[in-house]
């Protein structure tokens, strides 16, 4: 009888601080043996000094034993696949900002410049195999990004009465130009991660957190001819 293949999925968490986030999802997943296995690799912008300095080494370090990767000094705008050791299934990016963070035109360009540069690092194989991983995948390889209340400016966002969608950062818009498509926009569960251990945090000069009540996780999807359109994998509907 041929043995069953396992699917192990790679995921690459960018634009970390103290690296809460990354081992609450470590240990959330280690926890949920349903999920299968996962090869993490978890990133700051910031150098190792700068994140030692403001959040100290201890996530980190559970992190690695846990298995996971962690590079420092990664501009999510320029992404080296071979060196973060691509490809990978999965790209996720919570509460992105640029440094001059109150300028919507700077924000635009940051996610404009990044889904370019995520998509160049998202695995390219046969639909029915993920890259190098050995087991079956049932959906295209995806981008997450996480928006404070507002700023996406898509639907789900003038649901929750934002006045003005101009003054978004577009996010639509800005994936559109790497071949990304959204597939849905759902709210970010911030108690529940915040239970985990999660702790936001803003801008690089800041330990002060990023505004989690009311942000929407935005998934996207390439359109790729060689993976179907699907549903969210998460089965949720898309909230407008």
């Amino acid at each position: 009888m041929k043995p069953s293949l396992v699917l192990r999925r790679r995921l690459l968490l960018l634009g970390e601080a103290d690296f809460s986030f990354a081992l609450a999802f470590a240990k959330f997943h280690a926890r949920t043996p349903q999920a299968g296995p996962l090869d993490l690799t978890a990133t700051s912008f910031e150098s190792e000094a700068e994140v030692d300095r403001k959040f100290g080494s201890t996530n980190i370090e559970h992190l690695r034993d846990l298995g996971a990767c962690v590079f420092h000094g990664v501009d999510a705008t320029r992404l080296d696949r071979l060196a973060l050791g691509g490809p990978f299934d999965d790209v996720r990016f919570n509460f992105p900002h640029a440094l001059k963070r109150w300028r919507t035109q700077d924000n635009r360009k940051l996610l404009s410049e990044f889904f370019v540069a995520s998509e160049a690092v998202l695995g390219r194989s046969d639909p029915h195999v993920g890259p190098g991983l050995g087991g079956k995948v049932d959906r295209a390889p995806q981008v997450v990004v996480t928006l404070a209340r507002g700023q996406g400016g898509t639907k789900a966002d003038r649901s929750h009465g934002l006045e003005n969608p101009a003054d978004s950062w577009e996010i639509e818009k800005q994936a559109s130009s790497a071949g990304l498509v959204l597939i849905s926009a759902t709210p970010f569960d911030g108690p529940r991660w915040a239970r985990r251990g999660y702790k936001s945090r803003g801008h690089r000069r800041s330990i002060k957190g990023a505004p989690t009540k009311g942000a929407i996780e935005h998934r996207f999807e390439l359109l790729d001819p060689e993976y179907p359109s699907k549903e969210p994998y998460t089965g949720k509907k898309i909230i407008w």
